[in-house]
């Protein structure tokens, strides 16, 4: 199914990272790395810019291909539109002659990299708006809806919150280290980064244990609810940080 990277990888504009299925073969995915990386400007917070391309045999998901980012501190992940395509994903058409196949997967990282460098861009002016407690709160009622976080009252009139464990788990995230790096401690690239690491690594995931959790864990971070509440969050942010 990926035979239409390979003339990317065969001509070194690209690297084969890691590839695989989950349902028992019924959706396959290969994702191919792209030369450089991007960062925060004067600090050691650095993502890489891939190409997620994914197909399946029982019509869940087209054969397309999907921007993708790897922060490499935590490993979150975030798949992004291709904007100057307009839309979220690129269709890959089958064809059998490699030429085609050639010209097409070019097409597709000409257009990875400009998105990847709109999205360093992004990242910079995210790391430098910092958010007080109230606006923090704010950004969490955009991603989570209001209904996360309940207001009470005890029988001396005093204010107190009842939190979503999503919301609780994500608050607990923004204060982690991980979101505390020199020069981005407080901001809009940390409050999304805090809601990436409870997508990818402590959202809840319906389930047997053990392969078929993780299978189901993966889908939902890449394809499905886990991607949209990303991607959700990842809007929010830019909102935030007054980028239209």
């Amino acid at each position: 199914a990926f035979e239409w990277l390979d003339g990317l990888v065969g001509s070194r504009l690209a690297m084969y990272e890691t590839a695989g299925s989950i349902r028992n073969g019924a959706l396959v995915w290969a994702l191919v790395r792209l030369p450089g990386e991007l960062r925060i400007a004067n600090t050691d917070d650095v993502v890489r810019p891939f190409i997620l391309v994914c197909n399946s045999h029982d019509g869940s998901v087209a054969f397309r291909a999907l921007n993708t980012s790897v922060r490499v501190v935590c490993s979150n992940t975030l798949t992004l539109a291709f904007r100057t395509a307009g839309a979220d994903s690129i269709a890959v058409k089958h064809t059998e002659r490699i030429h085609d196949r050639i010209a097409d997967a070019q097409e597709v990282l000409g257009l990875a990299v400009t998105e990847h460098r709109r999205f360093e861009a992004h990242m910079n002016i995210l790391a430098e708006r910092k958010l007080r407690k109230r606006e923090f709160e704010s950004y969490l009622d955009k991603v989570l809806g209001p209904s996360s976080r309940q207001e009470w009252k005890d029988e001396s009139g005093e204010v107190g919150y009842e939190l979503s464990a999503a919301r609780q788990q994500i608050t607990a995230n923004f204060d982690h280290d991980l979101q505390r790096l020199k020069g981005i401690e407080h901001s809009a690239w940390s409050a999304f980064n805090a809601v990436s690491q409870y997508v990818d690594w402590e959202r809840p995931t319906r389930g047997s244990v053990g392969r078929d959790r993780d299978e189901r864990r993966f889908a939902s971070m890449m394809f499905q609810g886990g991607a949209d509440l990303k991607r959700r969050a990842w809007s929010a942010a830019l909102a935030t940080a007054g980028v239209r």
